[in-house]
């Protein structure tokens, strides 16, 4: 398992979307108050009326998430999530951020992630922190090593339950999980090879297969 380096986030956008497509993810309600963020920017405080980008407005608010209007069309998002259109067959778009890197949010068993993309990882790679705020008992799974950029780590190898990015969501994939040294989740070859991927510039575009 490679360990990259770590720098500035890059934005996930939805493919077929319109040309300003945002990404807008929702960090938090604060009593009337949405908390949201907009290309992985800092997270700005919006209410119910206000333009959050070009093309998009919030339009209500409740206790589980946010309604967005995106280019007049409603859509609705979690805590954690970004909106995206209906269809299980969206393809995704990542950029690159300033060394090349690409991250993606998403969920795994329900609860908001940070990945980054790790072509050079068999399998998907998590913080021990990470495994336990998603329900993981890693410590009842199997003891194992795997080589990174610092050297032979010991891990356990555990399963996901389902992890998500978009509109597209899998089931039972293997993970390791490290207790030190690793400082963010690694979205390995596991989860990418259900994709086709192919590299445009500074986008890297996933199609489900």
């Amino acid at each position: 398992m490679r360990l990259p380096t770590y720098a500035l986030a890059a934005s996930l956008i939805l493919a077929g979307a319109n040309a300003c497509a945002a990404d807008i993810s929702l960090v938090g309600v604060i009593r009337d108050r949405a908390l949201l963020t907009v290309d992985g920017g800092e997270p700005t405080v919006y209410a119910v009326g206000n333009t959050i980008a070009p093309g998009y407005r919030l339009l209500a608010i409740n206790s589980d998430g946010a309604t967005i209007a995106e280019h007049g069309k409603p859509v609705t998002i979690a805590v954690g999530r970004y909106p995206a259109p209906n269809g299980a067959n969206q393809t995704l778009v990542l950029h690159a951020d300033a060394v090349g890197q690409f991250y993606t949010n998403g969920s795994i068993n329900g609860m908001s992630a940070r990945m980054l993309v790790d072509t050079g990882a068999t399998t998907i790679a998590m913080p021990a922190a990470d495994a336990t705020r998603f329900g993981i008992d890693y410590r009842k799974g199997r003891p194992g090593t795997a080589s990174t950029a610092n050297g032979v780590s010991s891990v356990f190898v555990v399963h996901v339950e389902r992890i998500r990015i978009g509109e597209v969501e899998l089931r039972n994939l293997g993970a390791v999980v490290q207790e030190s040294g690793l400082p963010i989740i690694l979205l390995g070859s596991n989860f990418l090879d259900r994709f086709s991927m192919r590299r445009e510039r500074q986008q890297m575009i996933l199609t489900p297969k």
